[in-house]
């Protein structure tokens, strides 16, 4: 791909994000976020230089549409034990009536499905492929997958909120069915 067109396709996908955000105005009591950027790995191999630039448009943007400061939960480098602890803290004080915008930029993988709370899981389905995805938090040991938040880890943390209104932007590699088993599960409950 080209620069140039890597170019585009970042400006298109900060366009499509900023009307999700102005269209999708809910009459919410509260908007908040969680805001996950990861650049700087443990593992020196895993550098990336995009995630530092694009959490500070992501909080730029939001705080720009009229949410909170206070309410912008913005994690740089954050460790899973730290995402995990944000997410749960976060998830006691939300109502029914509030929303939430979960945005990772960071790296993102998938690993034979055969750890976390669920394994196996993604034999099922309409699209079984035996992989679970994951996002690579800043403390990541490749060999070690306890140490990935995997996409079953991320469906209960998002889970545990009381509110319907949940957003998430996935900016990594292999996001596709990182919610999968969050939407099926929502329907399942309306």
């Amino acid at each position: 791909m080209s620069k140039n067109s890597l170019h585009h396709k970042r400006l298109w996908t900060w366009f499509v994000c900023g009307l999700v955000l102005i269209f999708s105005q809910t009459v919410a009591a509260e908007q908040y976020a969680i805001l996950v950027g990861i650049w700087d790995y443990e593992n020196p191999n895993l550098q990336l230089d995009a995630p530092r630039n694009d959490l500070e448009l992501m909080r730029s943007l939001l705080s720009s549409h009229g949410i909170a400061e206070e309410n912008l939960h913005v994690l740089t480098n954050p460790s899973k034990v730290k995402i995990q602890l944000e997410f749960r803290e976060l998830s006691r004080r939300l109502t029914a009536s509030d929303s939430l915008l979960f945005y990772f930029s960071g790296h993102g993988t998938r690993i034979i499905d055969k750890f976390g709370s669920f394994p196996g899981d993604e034999a099922k389905g309409r699209y079984p492929d035996q992989n679970d995805e994951a996002l690579m938090p800043a403390d990541v040991k490749l060999a070690s997958p306890e140490t990935y938040l995997l996409d079953d880890e991320l469906n209960v943390l998002l889970s545990e909120f009381q509110t319907r209104e949940i957003t998430c932007v996935i900016d990594t590699c292999y996001s596709g069915d990182i919610l999968r088993d969050l939407r099926a599960s929502r329907k399942a409950h309306q």
